[in-house]
């Protein structure tokens, strides 16, 4: 760069040809370059400023100007290029917290990162993916049920988008500017966490509104807290009414119903109950000591335990029937 500017001081100096040449040069490069690239270089502009020292006027030199488009994007390409794929692939954490869920902000920011991407003759085949994780940061229902079915559609390959996302970007800002113009963008947020950017735009009467139904709902819930910590205390107080201590001395007493026989032990046995002395069956069913034996249990299984009185049913009825043959014959 100094051979460079020394070079241009000289015919700077003279206003020879090479001056007017110089000056059609960064005419030309000006109308060549995209903004993002002039504004990059622009901050440079002590590089390509000349001050003729017969005159005292600084002018912009086209060549120095030159000098300092090649410095930003051949020579620091290497290291940025990392930089750049880095950013992209996190398009989504962006969304989230530097765009705020400003579509239009996320796609220009987006469209930059690509334009240096190729700016150093790279390109990447991931941004389709990385822009539609970072689309559905979006804090609107609407959208994201519109971007949900656009994807879809994409993903059955009936709808068929460019590698650099133009179109997708191009689609969601139209969605996102339409929104915003009527006052429809963000109503329903579905990740209520998060601030973005889009509650700048609402007016003073929609945010009063939405405010009174944040206040409505938390009243509702306190409410309904209150209510189900009375219905406790009710319910308790309800139950202390029947449960005294004489319920809770009667099941201390007779708490070895539940205990089983252990194995080994016979499934019978004899309990004095009040000064009178009682045989006790455990019941496999009620899975407690009863006065009952299983046999005669009611949770008996059908056809367990009755096989016996259905079969006598039948001898009865067939000595019935045979007795009647008999007297038909006398």
């Amino acid at each position: 760069m100094e051979e460079v500017r020394a070079h241009a001081q000289a015919y700077q100096d003279r206003s020879s040809r090479e001056a007017q040449n110089s000056e059609m040069l960064i005419q030309c490069l000006k109308a060549s370059i995209a903004r993002t690239v002039y504004n990059k270089v622009y901050l440079q502009r002590e590089k390509y400023i000349i001050l003729r020292k017969n005159t005292l006027e600084q002018v912009e030199d086209g060549v120095c100007f030159l000098k300092t488009i090649i410095d930003n994007y051949q020579l620091n390409t290497g290291s940025s290029t990392k930089q750049i794929r880095t950013q992209l692939a996190k398009l989504n954490h962006y969304m989230r917290t530097v765009a705020k869920g400003d579509v239009s902000k996320l796609c220009e920011h987006t469209r930059e990162l690509m334009f240096e991407l190729n700016a150093a003759g790279e390109t990447t085949n991931d941004l389709l993916a990385n822009l539609i994780e970072a689309l559905k940061e979006a804090p609107d229902s609407n959208f994201q049920r519109w971007l949900s079915n656009q994807v879809d559609l994409w993903s059955m390959r009936k709808l068929d988008w460019k590698q650099d996302g133009s179109d997708l970007m191009e689609e969601a800002e139209i969605y996102y500017q339409e929104a915003i113009n009527t006052h429809k963008w963000g109503r329903k947020s579905y990740r209520p966490d998060v601030q973005y950017a889009f509650q700048s735009t609402t007016s003073d009467d929609e945010w009063t509104e939405v405010q009174k139904e944040k206040d409505e709902s938390k009243m509702y819930k306190d409410e309904i807290k209150a209510l189900t910590a009375k219905l406790k205390e009710y319910t308790t107080a309800y139950m202390s009414r029947w449960s005294g201590p004489n319920e809770v001395n009667h099941d201390k007493k007779y708490a070895w119903k539940r205990i089983p026989p252990k194995d080994g032990d016979p499934s019978t046995k004899k309990v004095h109950v009040n000064g009178i002395s009682k045989t006790y069956y455990w019941c496999p069913y009620h899975l407690q000591w009863t006065v009952n034996s299983p046999k005669e249990c009611k949770r008996l299984p059908v056809g367990k335990g009755k096989k016996n009185q259905s079969d006598k049913k039948v001898t009865v009825q067939g000595k019935k029937e045979g007795l009647n043959s008999h007297k038909g014959s006398i």
